[in-house]
């Protein structure tokens, strides 16, 4: 079915062995929707797209999506994407947060930088929306023609 992911789990003991996931090319946008709650939760979401995902991209307008800005990924939305030992977390900051290139951007909470890379093709990630009662609803382009 279209959109809909799974979890995998093989048991402790089973061997090595390869498994193979296949599936269609997916074509046009695809929609992202992520909702609050008043506990702080997270939903786990994957880049659909054969090609790595610059969340600073020009194709991405977060604000209009209903992004929650902050000073820190206390306040504000926050994505955590697994780097094989731990989590890289990046906020979405305010637009007073810096100097221009820090405004109204995802930043890298242990440099308050921009991600230096983009996140890779075939990773997901967890997306935790700030505000109570706030959805993030974006619809993100198919970045290339087939």
């Amino acid at each position: 079915m279209p959109g809909t992911g799974l979890w995998f789990r093989r048991p402790t003991g089973a061997g090595l062995k390869q498994i193979t996931f296949s599936g269609q090319v997916p074509t046009g946008s695809f929609s992202l929707s992520c909702p609050a709650s008043n506990v702080d939760g997270l939903t786990q979401v994957s880049y659909p797209f054969s090609t790595s995902l610059d969340l600073n991209g020009p194709s991405l307008n977060w604000l209009a999506a209903g992004v929650t800005t902050g000073y820190g990924p206390i306040d504000s939305d926050a994505i955590l994407v697994w780097n094989g030992i731990g989590y890289n977390t990046y906020f979405f900051s305010a637009s007073d947060f810096g100097d221009a290139n820090q405004n109204n951007v995802w930043l890298d909470v242990d440099t308050s930088h921009q991600p230096t890379s983009p996140i890779e093709i075939g990773k997901g990630m967890w997306y935790r929306k700030a505000g109570v009662g706030t959805t993030l609803t974006m619809t993100l382009p198919q970045p290339y023609t087939l």
